[in-house]
């Protein structure tokens, strides 16, 4: 039990270059500049810079840098650009929307909790 009680502590080295992300010497390239990284206990999320070819541009990875989920299997939205990300509780988060609408997400359930217009 001990053993496991310190994997669990120890501290995760995330790395971010431009659209370059290392977590742990486990690197993923995306396509486009990383711009936010918010961490959780067993996973980040972190909000890539969207263009023309990527609007689901928020994504939670595990510590071993794998996609667990893409925010569009959350949001059923198509083409939309996400202009911020940002944690609200140990398992809630809320997402911007470029034309005004904001979401609050339980990330575990992988739900929406509620949607606000804020424009």
């Amino acid at each position: 039990m001990k053993e496991r009680l310190e994997k669990d502590m120890k501290e995760n080295k995330i790395i971010v270059h431009k659209n370059i992300l290392n977590i742990n010497n486990l690197i993923r390239e995306f396509s486009t500049k990383i711009l936010e990284i918010i961490e959780f206990k067993n996973f980040i999320i972190i909000r890539i810079e969207y263009n023309s070819q990527i609007s689901d541009n928020i994504f939670c990875i595990s510590y071993e840098n794998e996609i667990i989920w893409n925010i569009s299997e959350i949001i059923k939205r198509e083409q939309e650009a996400y202009t911020g990300v940002d944690k609200i509780s140990e398992n809630i988060i809320e997402v911007s929307l470029f034309i005004g609408i904001n979401y609050k997400i339980d990330v575990m359930e992988r739900k929406i909790l509620k949607k606000e217009i804020v424009k």
